[in-house]
């Protein structure tokens, strides 16, 4: 995962800029300096023959970026994950409505091969794709998230005790 940030660099030094350039109102004022990347999280989700297509979502507030490496190829508008283009523009506000007809013919499935890279916002509102019980398959997503200003936190996935963690039959564990 830590390769996929190295190859990943030149384009979040690039969405730093544009960042810290946006918030500079005197375009004559000196660079700023850009923060150092920080790695927040990384891990793999599969999905398996049979999973219905996920929810519209987005994965939290700004700051942070997905970097999503599928470990299958995925073809255009096939089984990947689902785009809606501009939605990064809502911010962490979740009262949006679904998507209608009109908004899914934007959206985007993007082709990817295996250990390819995807990155994106992550308020931009996605989803991943059903997986159909007949020709299906396993579709692993390695993932890494990468903080932009080196403090952003994802505050919404998980929780602050793992599995790894947990204490077997604790209250509160579900196994």
């Amino acid at each position: 995962c830590l390769s996929a940030v190295e190859l990943a660099t030149p384009t979040l030094r690039e969405l730093q800029r544009n960042a810290s350039q946006a918030s500079v109102e005197d375009s004559r004022a000196a660079p700023v300096e850009l923060s150092p990347l920080r790695v927040v999280m990384t891990g793999c989700v599969v999905s398996r023959p049979g999973a219905e297509a996920q929810q519209f979502h987005n994965d939290g507030d700004s700051g942070l970026v997905n970097i999503f490496i599928p470990l299958v190829s995925i073809e255009e508008d096939g089984d990947g994950t689902q785009l809606w283009p501009g939605t990064h523009a809502f911010g962490s506000d979740m009262s949006w409505k679904a998507p209608d007809e009109r908004a899914m013919r934007h959206m985007r499935s993007p082709a990817i091969d295996a250990g390819g890279l995807m990155l994106f916002d992550y308020v931009l509102i996605h989803r991943g794709l059903a997986n159909p019980i007949v020709g299906g398959r396993e579709r692993p997503v390695a993932y890494v998230v990468v903080a932009l200003d080196g403090l952003a936190d994802d505050t919404n996935n998980f929780p602050d005790t793992s599995v790894c963690d947990a204490i077997v039959g604790a209250p509160g564990t579900w196994w």
